[in-house]
């Protein structure tokens, strides 16, 4: 399992949370340029241009064959389309990198598939 994004910012995180650290080995780092400026809670350009730049990564991973697959955590669309991010969201981005024409989306849980 490979996470994509700051080291510090899910250190922060976890501390904040009261969750293990992550294992530095399990981060693969993207950037260092938003430690500071990323506030869980409160969205910014910062953090909206993390969100966009981890996903980037991580897809790039997964086409590259260094990764075998993906899950992805939610974005703010609203923040993601002020950083650049020019889909409606994760789905249409996905399908665009991987040149998939046909494409859906599905939710699932307990009581939802």
């Amino acid at each position: 399992v490979r996470i994509f994004g700051d080291r510090v910012v899910l250190a922060r995180t976890a501390v904040a949370l009261g969750l293990p650290r992550i294992p530095d080995d399990r981060v693969e780092p993207v950037t260092d340029d938003f430690p500071g400026a990323i506030v869980a809670g409160q969205p910014n350009h910062a953090s909206a241009a993390a969100q966009v730049a981890y996903l980037d990564q991580a897809v790039t991973a997964v086409l590259d064959g260094r990764c075998a697959g993906l899950v992805t955590a939610p974005i703010s669309k609203d923040q993601a389309a002020r950083a650049g991010f020019s889909f409606p969201g994760h789905t249409e981005y996905l399908a665009a990198r991987s040149g998939t024409a046909s494409f859906a989306m599905m939710l699932a849980g307990p009581d939802l598939r």
